[in-house]
């Protein structure tokens, strides 16, 4: 949809009209104008990003393969940590496959970083693979380096950015 809105951004914002009106007449949304309004300005946020980033291609490259690289750390961690804990008897892609069935499971629930999900499910997931003395320090670990460090590496990237972004502007604020 977001890739959609560049070359096709009329029709878009047309069809996103045409079914906030549906939803408005069915009383599925309470005030369509207000929601129509936030998803134009969601969309246009997307938009522009979007062609500031086809105008430096090799940012693109760039993003893409660190995001590759993410995808493929957060993946290959728990194998990491299967052999960190010095187990041995359960294949990498059993655990691979396990990890990204608990992947998906945890991704339909709403809760905000699947909250107590993630961890329930990393214990009842990989039982089987992890003694039972282990698999609490095994999902303390899991969790630690697939959700609170990243929180925190995103924290001091926000706060160095801000740094030199004030910087960058001779310490005055946007």
């Amino acid at each position: 949809l977001v890739l959609l809105t560049i070359p096709k951004g009329r029709a878009v914002d047309a069809l996103a009209e045409k079914v906030t009106r549906l939803l408005g007449r069915i009383h599925i949304l309470r005030k369509p104008e207000e929601s129509l309004a936030k998803f134009k300005h969601t969309m246009e946020d997307y938009r522009s990003a979007l062609i500031q980033l086809l105008r430096q291609p090799r940012h693109a490259v760039i993003l893409l393969l660190l995001s590759f690289a993410e995808a493929f750390a957060y993946f290959a961690m728990p194998v990491a940590l299967y052999h960190a804990f010095g187990l041995q008897g359960t294949s990498n892609v059993m655990v691979l496959t396990l990890h990204v069935l608990l992947f998906l499971a945890s991704a339909f629930l709403p809760l905000p970083g699947a909250a107590g999900a993630s961890e329930s499910g990393f214990c009842i997931f990989m039982a089987g693979v992890y003694p039972q003395g282990d698999i609490a320090a095994a999902m303390m670990c899991w969790r630690f380096f697939g959700y609170y460090m990243l929180l925190l590496m995103g924290f001091a990237s926000m706060v160095l950015g801000g740094v030199h972004s004030h910087r960058d502007h001779g310490g005055k604020t946007s």
